[in-house]
């Protein structure tokens, strides 16, 4: 089954995307059954916690972090990492080119390859408040969809890489062989 990218972001942020988006009202009978989800939940019933088999504590249970696949290799980026960064990485795993992006103040992220067209791009924020990103080899300027919309490359889009926000809980115990992001100059 093919995965497909999943956006967790703000509804402001999605309507700079999809500015034509329509909504299911949320006044139903059914009301009651819509609940708010909390990412990042600060304890674990102990129920749970025992039900997990590997627990991994490198990072705190409820660390939100960016899972990423690629070729059987697994890489979790912590948010806050990576938004310290300046919310941009330009990495590489299992020998393959990826972008990594992340907005701390909307709850988004999302990884890319980077090469398109047998070209390795390196990607950075086009401004401290956008979201959009500009490739330092071309100049072209990409949205958080990957699908550059100015530039050279306009209209190209880039591959997206199997990635999503989790808890660190559970991306470590579905991938205990996971190496951990790190800043290489802090």
């Amino acid at each position: 089954m093919e995965l497909l990218p999943l956006q967790l972001t703000s509804w402001e942020k999605w309507l700079e995307l999809h500015p034509d988006t329509l909504v299911l009202s949320n006044d139903t009978p059914y009301q009651e059954w819509y609940t708010n989800i909390s990412l990042g939940s600060s304890s674990l019933g102990p129920e749970f916690v025992a039900s997990i088999v590997y627990w991994d504590t490198r990072l705190t249970h409820n660390r939100l972090v960016l899972g990423v696949t690629v070729d059987q290799a697994f890489r979790a980026y912590p948010l806050d990492r990576v938004a310290a960064s300046g919310g941009v990485v330009n990495d590489i795993l299992a020998d393959r080119p990826v972008v990594v992006v992340v907005d701390d103040q909307s709850v988004f992220s999302i990884a890319f390859s980077r090469e398109i067209n047998g070209q390795v791009l390196n990607f950075e924020r086009t401004g401290a408040d956008s979201l959009q990103l500009v490739d330092k080899e071309t100049g072209s300027i990409w949205n958080l969809e990957g699908l550059a919309i100015d530039g050279p490359l306009e209209g190209e889009s880039l591959s997206f890489v199997t990635s999503f926000i989790t808890e660190w809980y559970g991306w470590s115990a579905y991938h205990p062989e996971t190496e951990i992001y790190a800043i290489a100059n802090p």
